[in-house]
């Protein structure tokens, strides 16, 4: 019994990596769909990049405020997850079940909705930094913002030991 569990333990990890994969690859089609914009030369923006250094409030340029969103995004997204999978496994802990099974069935649908919603965060930060790039063709900011978000999927990949409870 106990090497089924572990057996559909690792094919429940493999399909979420697979969708996890599947998520963080989408970041690169979005760097490549922009790359093809700017290389062409085709799309004319709305706005030129020195738009992004006017004021918007506080003295903050608009460059300015685009990181600082965008690294306070990141960090909601990293807290969220941590706190989140913190108390998972304390409430998984203090919890009682009938089987050992339910229980992993349990904490993995929750670890599972944990993650995605930490994953489209991190997400909204690539979505700026599109925004960026179609209103100012600013690529180099898009690039940045990406990789942010990159990093962000990085620290929440489903791996064994954050996907399998062991409490």
């Amino acid at each position: 019994m106990n090497y089924n569990s572990s057996d559909r333990s690792q094919k429940d990890r493999f399909v979420l990596l697979i969708l996890w994969g599947s998520m963080f690859m989408t970041l690169f089609i979005y760097i490549f769909i922009c790359y093809i914009i700017k290389s062409e030369e085709m799309f004319v923006p709305m706005y030129t990049m020195e738009v992004l250094q006017d004021t918007l409030f506080m003295g903050l340029s608009i460059y300015s405020s685009i990181y600082i969103t965008s690294a306070i995004l990141f960090a909601v997204g990293y807290i969220y997850f941590d706190k989140s999978y913190n108390k998972l496994v304390e409430d998984t802990k203090d919890q009682s079940f009938e089987s050992e099974e339910e229980k992993s069935k349990s904490f993995k649908t929750r670890y599972t909705t944990i993650m995605f919603i930490s994953m489209a965060i991190f997400e909204s930060i690539v979505i700026i930094g599109m925004v960026v790039f179609l209103q100012t063709l600013d690529f180099d900011t898009f690039l940045i913002l990406s990789a942010l978000s990159a990093s962000g999927f990085l620290l929440v990949i489903p791996t064994r030991s954050k996907f399998d409870y062991r409490g």
